[in-house]
């Protein structure tokens, strides 16, 4: 993931979520166990009960085809250059901003974290990222968590630290701005934009946003970044791309 959206992206590997749908409570919990009543006569006394029926686990290898299915592909975006994700799953400062938050350790609820290619052009970004967790309500705690009051402050105290350790020695960070956003699919997505302004030594000072809208269907939390620099993202092709992503994810199996 490119150095200067490490703020944004890492908050979408911790918190992000969507709509949830689907399982009841306990379906979302693991397991549900049901009864049949018990019947007596005078003379005997039978009973029959319904063996125990477990929600089965999640598999992995079929959770990673599904957010593949559903991730943008270099046909979704022509004239964008693709580059492999560094993301392998594992990024620790998610865990940080996630506990800051308040949301799951990603490392307890997370099945597979799969990110498309970075897809870059003369003007910016765009990469998006599919997370399958164990239960949708995993990902209703996710949801909860990003748009709550405290991203802002956890952006600062957790995700700028960890931005300003990237950059070339004698680098400064200014202006941090966390903006959320009208949820652009309704009450069950979310959407903010982080704003600051980079000064590296030998290089022009500029300023970089990152536009981060999300949403759950089921297991599956999906999100979209589009970063800029010295501009605003293209909201026309957030709106194409995040459209497209969840027809995709709704479509998809396995995210129940």
């Amino acid at each position: 993931m490119h150095h200067l959206k490490f703020a944004a992206g890492a908050a979408v590997l911790a918190l992000s979520a969507s709509a949830c749908g689907g399982a009841s409570p306990s379906a979302r919990s693991g397991a549900a166990t049901t009864a049949a009543p018990t019947t007596t006569s005078s003379t005997a006394t039978s009973s029959t009960t319904t063996p125990p029926t477990t929600t089965p686990a999640p598999d992995p290898t079929a959770d990673r085809a599904t957010a593949a299915s559903i991730n943008l592909a270099a046909a979704d975006l022509p004239g964008y250059t693709p580059t492999p994700s560094s993301n392998d799953g594992s990024d620790p400062i998610a865990a940080k901003l996630a506990q800051c938050a308040g949301a799951p350790d990603p490392s307890a609820i997370d099945v597979v974290d799969v990110s498309s290619p970075d897809f870059d052009n003369d003007t910016g970004e765009v990469s998006s990222d599919v997370t399958m967790v164990k239960t949708a309500a995993d990902g209703a705690a996710d949801l909860a968590a990003i748009t709550s009051d405290k991203l802002g402050p956890c952006f600062q105290t957790v995700g700028l630290p960890a931005l300003q350790a990237t950059l070339p020695s004698g680098s400064t960070l200014s202006g941090l701005r966390v903006t959320p956003q009208a949820p652009p699919l309704g009450a069950q997505s979310f959407a903010f934009q982080v704003g600051l302004s980079v000064s590296v030594p030998g290089q022009a000072a500029t300023t970089v946003v990152d536009d981060t809208e999300g949403f759950l269907v089921g297991r599956a939390e999906v999100s979209l970044d589009v970063f800029a620099t010295g501009a605003q993202p293209d909201r026309a092709l957030e709106a194409r791309l995040l459209a497209l992503l969840r027809s995709r994810a709704t479509a998809a199996p396995g995210t129940a």
